[in-house]
C-alpha cells in the first residue's frame, strides 16, 4: 500500500493497476513452480462458450501439481486459500480485456465467491472448504448458488469447488452435474487432505 501497489476499498484490499495484478499473477504461477500452459484447444465449447468442465478438471490437476502447502500454512486451511488459487488460474481468460473476474462482487442477495465474465456470458462460481460432510457441503453451496447468486444474475449455470479435507490430494473426483428447476450445476471435489 505504501508504494501505491495495492489499495484498500474498505475490508478488501485489490491490486491498484491491471499490470501490477498481471505480473502478481504471474509471478505467483513461477514461484509455485507449476507448470501451466493455458492454450485456447479444449478450453472452448463449440458454441464459442468456456468449456468450464475442462477448465476446473485442469484447476484440480494444478492443485495436485503444486501440493496443498498454501492451505496449511496457518493451523487450519481456509476457503479464501482456494478461492485466491482459482481467481489466479482463471485470471488467465480475462487478461488482456478478455473478459472481467470479480472476487465476492454484491448481488442482491449476498456476494458471489467468484463471478468470471467472458464475451458477455457469466460463469458464476461458489467455494467451499469440506471439514465434515460433503453431501451436506455441496448441499450448501448449491442452495447459495440457485436461490440466491443464479437468481440475481439471471443465469441458468453456475458451479461449486469444494476444497475438501476428507479427500486425499491426488484423488480425482468425478465432477457432478445436476439439473436444478432448470439450472445447471457442475461442482467438483478437490481433494485438499494429507
Amino acid at each position: 500500500m505504501t508504494h501505491g501497489l495495492i489499495k484498500a476499498e474498505g475490508r478488501n484490499v485489490r491490486v491498484s493497476n491491471p499490470i501490477y495484478k498481471k505480473r502478481f499473477t504471474k509471478t505467483f504461477f513461477r514461484e509455485s513452480g507449476a507448470i501451466v500452459d493455458v492454450s485456447v484447444k479444449g478450453y472452448f465449447r463449440p458454441d464459442g462458450l468456456l468449456n468450464m468442465e475442462a477448465i476446473l478438471s485442469d484447476f484440480e490437476e494444478y492443485i495436485m501439481q503444486i501440493g496443498v502447502n498454501a492451505f496449511y500454512k496457518s493451523q487450519k486451511p481456509y476457503e479464501k486459500t482456494g478461492q485466491f488459487l482459482l481467481s489466479a488460474w482463471l485470471y488467465q481468460f480475462v487478461e488482456g480485456g478478455k473478459g472481467e473476474l470479480r472476487l465476492e462482487p454484491p448481488t442482491g442477495l449476498g456476494r458471489i465467491d467468484i463471478l468470471l465474465i467472458y464475451q458477455g456470458h457469466k460463469y458464476i462460481i461458489e467455494t467451499k472448504i469440506n471439514r465434515s460432510s460433503l453431501d451436506k457441503t455441496v448441499e450448501k453451496a448449491i442452495n447459495q448458488l440457485c436461490g440466491k447468486y443464479l437468481l440475481t444474475e439471471r443465469a441458468n449455470e453456475g458451479y461449486v469447488v469444494v476444497f475438501d479435507l476428507k479427500t486425499m490430494v491426488g484423488e480425482v473426483s468425478t465432477p457432478q452435474k445436476r439439473l436444478i428447476e432448470g439450472k445447471e450445476i457442475l461442482s467438483f471435489n478437490i481433494g485438499i487432505g494429507k
